[in-house]
């Protein structure tokens, strides 16, 4: 008898947890939904998506981008030497990285900081311009003229240094900009995504 109570009160409890995990299961569902659907302000907004779209095309075709992009390149083969002599995978140069480190290294000629001018993080130029990433990292430098010179920089830098040989990233993207009247003269930003 006893036997028997104790057998329908598991049963009872199974019943019990499987509808209260079945029911959580369903809320994470549910917010994870509304997590994806929310997650990026672009999508919600066809104009402003369309707004960055043209100026997505209008970067990538000014001679300042264009400079910047043969210096990505340069900077990417610096990087993955770095990543391949510890061990690490090649990162992937990725043209919207670009685009987004073009537009940071534009920004901290005014604003030197991780955060944008608008206050924002530095991650909200990776969605602006359609990057859904699950890990994304940025390092910044000013007074350095050649890629091999901030690239030194970096490296010699703990914080800066971790982030070129995190192993979770895949992609790359680097920026440079220059402007003679601005107290460094040269900018560069690089950005680190995975999705």
């Amino acid at each position: 008898m006893y036997y028997n109570n104790l057998l329908k009160g598991a049963r009872l409890m199974g019943k019990i947890i499987f509808k209260r995990a079945l029911s959580f299961f369903m809320a994470l569902i549910l917010v994870f939904s509304v997590i994806s659907i929310c997650d990026y302000e672009d999508e919600a907004y066809p104009a402003k998506r369309t707004e960055a779209a043209s100026n997505y095309n209008k970067i990538r075709k000014s001679k300042g981008y264009k400079r910047s992009k043969k210096y990505a390149k340069k900077v990417l083969k610096l990087v993955n030497k770095e990543r391949v002599k510890r061990g690490r995978t090649r990162l992937k140069l990725n043209e919207r990285l670009c685009v987004a480190a073009y537009v940071r290294s534009k920004e901290i000629v005014r604003y030197f900081s991780h955060d944008r001018p608008s206050g924002k993080s530095f991650s909200t130029v990776f969605t602006k311009y359609g990057i859904k990433y699950y890990y994304a990292g940025e390092n910044i430098a000013a007074g350095y003229d050649t890629p091999k010179k901030v690239m030194y920089g970096w490296m010699h830098s703990k914080g800066h240094k971790k982030n070129i040989l995190k192993k979770e990233y895949k992609y790359f993207g680097c920026g440079y900009y220059y402007k003679s009247s601005a107290t460094y003269r040269y900018y560069w930003s690089q950005e680190f995504g995975a999705w």
